[in-house]
């Protein structure tokens, strides 16, 4: 937690983070603390669920801390959470866990996408790249499974 700390102080106010996975975990704990530093863009990708934390049995303390709504929102200036809603990784999906509880706005991708990662099939993700660099924000919150959503998946 203290060298994400010191490296978001070093990038700026102005920095982006892109963090999948247990790193979405890890940010939304940095996030909770009283002593965070602001950023301009989080995009938060495939965070795993707290029970499965708990299966995975090698993940210790990551319940020492709960997350703060408030902090949370207010850590990044532009701040989005994509999933899909049968990751095996989120059982409850990444909705009941972290969207709703947080206020967080969503990016949902088609239920068959699973966890976000190559072994699941995905690759390149243009999107998530573009929205890192520029901002783009034309995603909705509405589930993505109109013509087009190849270009936000990285997946054919």
């Amino acid at each position: 937690m203290e060298i994400l700390h010191y490296k978001l102080v070093e990038a700026g106010p102005d920095a982006t983070v892109v963090a999948h996975s247990l790193g979405a975990v890890l940010w939304m704990q940095y996030a909770s603390r009283a002593d965070r530093m602001s950023v301009g863009r989080v995009l938060l990708v495939a965070p795993p669920g707290a029970r499965e934390l708990d299966d995975l049995g090698r993940v210790q303390g990551h319940r020492t801390m709960s997350l703060h709504k408030e902090r949370v929102n207010l850590a990044a200036t532009h701040l989005r959470i994509a999933g899909s809603l049968d990751d095996p990784y989120c059982r409850r999906s990444f909705d009941e866990e972290y969207t709703r509880p947080l206020a967080l706005n969503p990016i949902y991708l088609p239920d068959r996408f699973q966890h976000l990662n190559i072994a699941s099939g995905h690759g390149p993700w243009p999107f998530a790249l573009r929205w890192s660099l520029v901002g783009t924000s034309f995603v909705s919150t509405q589930k993505l499974n109109q013509p087009g959503w190849e270009e936000l998946s990285g997946k054919p």
